[in-house]
């Protein structure tokens, strides 16, 4: 055992799942260069799907939070769930921002977000339709 194995053990078992998915990724270019129009609709949609996100996380902002009394009541005033809360909503804010902003850089997922965005224009405009239709 060299001194990279005892460092990183799982590094050899790492490498060897990524260069499979290399490989996999590599056989399937021809048809990522046909659908690389998804990616576009992919970019945009993962903005509209973070923004539903971002505002359900705020509707369901706990009250100590929504009303800032967490902060101006002292600290022997609050109770564990007032304190545990906050902590959980403030913990899935900056792991929604991470994954905002750190999006998966391989094409296959962002081809991905380009389906659901697809999926969710059909779905709207479907949705458009049958309102405008009801509504006459």
């Amino acid at each position: 055992m060299n001194f990279a194995e005892w460092w990183n053990p799982g590094a050899r078992a790492e490498a060897e799942l990524e260069a499979s998915i290399a490989q996999l990724l590599w056989e399937k270019v021809e048809e990522r260069r046909k659908n690389a129009w998804l990616r576009k609709f992919g970019f945009i949609t993962r903005i509209f799907v973070y923004a539903g996100f971002f505002g359900m996380l705020l509707y369901f902002a706990p009250e100590s939070l929504r009303d800032g009394w967490i902060f101006s009541r002292p600290f022997a005033a609050l109770n564990l769930g007032d304190v545990l809360g906050a902590l959980v909503w403030f913990l899935i804010l900056l792991r929604l921002v991470h994954a905002l902003f750190n999006p998966n850089p391989r094409p296959d997922f962002r081809e991905h977000d380009g389906w659901l965005g697809v999926v969710l224009i059909g779905l709207t405009v479907t949705t458009a339709l049958i309102v405008g239709y009801l509504g006459k």
